[in-house]
């Protein structure tokens, strides 16, 4: 009996690890692994010359290559196929979050966020943020690691760490659902999200929102919605609001 396993929406008849590289160019024939990734083929895993794999763009494309140099210093893949997801979202996720004081938090984030579906991921400097810098690259292993892991096509964007006026007062298409969760919102979040939009979600810091931010975001036509009656660290906050969404459009 064969059996299929499945990335993203595409079967194969295979079952493999996935592996990421951001810089196959389209039409390419031929991937060039970076050092860890060809670490992890031909060390960790023993493949060899001829071993059938899979990477993806994080784009949403698989492609299936047969390794033609299994040298660490040279390993060169040849693609032999390559398909793209059916599982583009209409309704893009975009969590705008405050940095917690440990960072190892909005990494947790940011790790299980990938899992379920997370788009675009913007760190907003808040009045009472309690951290003002964070580590883009590392941030992005998490991410890397966790599509991976998931079977995920679709690497999410790591926004440039933003002023809050300068975030609520951007430029979003005219379609996107524009989100503040506060404690004190009128109505739960699941009540209020509407399939197929893009959604945008702003998630404030661990001593919550200061009074004149709420009123700015409204001003700048973010609704205000809460998340339950429990008080959520902002990690657990930005991660139940990005399960929402996807609930919603489940």
């Amino acid at each position: 009996m064969l059996t299929f396993y499945t990335f993203d929406g595409i079967n194969i008849n295979t079952p493999m690890h996935l592996f990421f590289s951001e810089d196959i160019a389209p039409g390419s024939l031929w991937i060039e692994p970076g050092q860890e990734e060809a670490r992890h083929l031909l060390r960790t895993l023993r493949l060899k010359k001829g071993d059938v794999v899979y990477f993806t763009d994080g784009k949403g494309f698989l492609y299936t290559c047969e390794i033609f140099d299994d040298n660490l210093k040279s390993c060169k893949l040849k693609i032999t196929a390559t398909k793209e997801s059916s599982h583009k979202k209409t309704y893009p996720v975009h969590i705008a979050c405050a940095l917690t004081k440990n960072p190892a938090r909005i990494e947790f984030f940011m790790e299980k966020a990938t899992e379920i579906g997370i788009d675009i991921f913007t760190p907003v400097i808040y009045k009472h943020s309690e951290r003002i810098k964070f580590n883009t690259e590392r941030l992005k292993k998490v991410a890397v690691s966790a599509l991976k892991q998931s079977q995920n096509l679709f690497l999410p964007a790591i926004g440039n760490i933003t002023a809050f006026n300068e975030f609520v007062n951007q430029d979003f298409p005219a379609s996107t659902q524009k989100f503040l969760c506060h404690q004190e919102g009128a109505s739960h979040l699941q009540q209020l999200v509407q399939p197929d939009k893009p959604v945008v979600v702003m998630i404030g810091p661990e001593g919550d929102f200061d009074k004149k931010e709420i009123a700015l975001a409204k001003k700048a036509s973010f609704q205000t919605a809460h998340l339950g009656s429990h008080r959520l660290r902002t990690e657990t906050a930005a991660l139940l609001a990005c399960s929402i969404i996807n609930l919603c459009n489940a």
